[in-house]
């Protein structure tokens, strides 16, 4: 295999937020392939084969993915060359974070409500299938207790707190998340482990003695 000088090469940072302005962006964003595919190309420039390697499967099923996802400008080209007569691109995030715009989460609009359900089914159904699917080829121990690395570790509370509290207590989240995310743009040795995280903080109703009426009436639509 031979290559030529790179036809166009550019130095490209990802910025650090990048908006999500519309219900078909969020749709291309919280896919849980196109998530993972996303994530391999957070730490530096890479070609969809090389991605492919990493996850396991072929090139070709990831073309689509990567062309929908630079339509919308989540990848962006970086470099471009000629190997063996065929163009090749080296690709990158557009950003290290993805926020979502306020309307396409506002509860009582159409799209809203729509936006809202993408991205629930996207965090919440995702991670109990990755459970259940870890669980069952035994990458997770279920006889493990927390901090054992091969335990799962899974709990929910609630807490009163103030404006203030609970305003730091986001910062502290956050903060934490960002360590957390930065761990897998270091260098890793085949004996490392995956791990995924994800969190819910959020003003809730639980404490509210007819909430529980509700949550039936939810449930029962579903």
């Amino acid at each position: 295999m031979t290559s030529q000088p790179a036809a166009d090469s550019t130095t490209f940072h990802p910025a650090d937020e990048l908006r999500i302005e519309s219900i078909e962006a969020l749709k291309v964003v919280f896919d849980p392939l196109r998530m993972r595919i996303l994530e391999a190309f957070a730490a530096q420039p890479r070609t969809v084969k090389e991605v492919a390697e990493d996850l396991a499967t072929s090139p070709h099923r990831l073309y689509y993915h990567v062309n929908m996802m630079e339509e919308h400008r989540l990848l962006i080209v970086t470099e471009t060359r000629m190997v063996s007569g065929i163009q090749e691109k080296h690709y990158q995030v557009a950003a290290r974070h993805f926020i979502i715009a306020p309307h396409l989460l506002m509860f009582g609009s159409g799209e809203g409500e729509q936006g809202l359900a993408i991205l629930l089914q996207s965090v919440l159904d995702e991670t109990r299938r990755d459970i259940l699917r870890s669980a069952r080829r035994e990458i997770i121990d279920l006889s493990r207790k927390s901090p054992h690395p091969d335990s799962m570790m899974l709990r929910r509370g609630l807490a009163r707190m103030t404006p203030e509290q609970a305003s730091q207590f986001h910062k502290r989240m956050l903060a934490l998340l960002d360590e957390f995310t930065s761990i897998g743009g270091e260098e890793h040795t085949p004996h490392d482990h995956s791990f995924a995280l994800a969190v819910a903080l959020y003003p809730t109703s639980a404490y509210d003695v007819d909430s529980s009426d509700e949550e039936a009436s939810l449930n029962a639509d579903e």
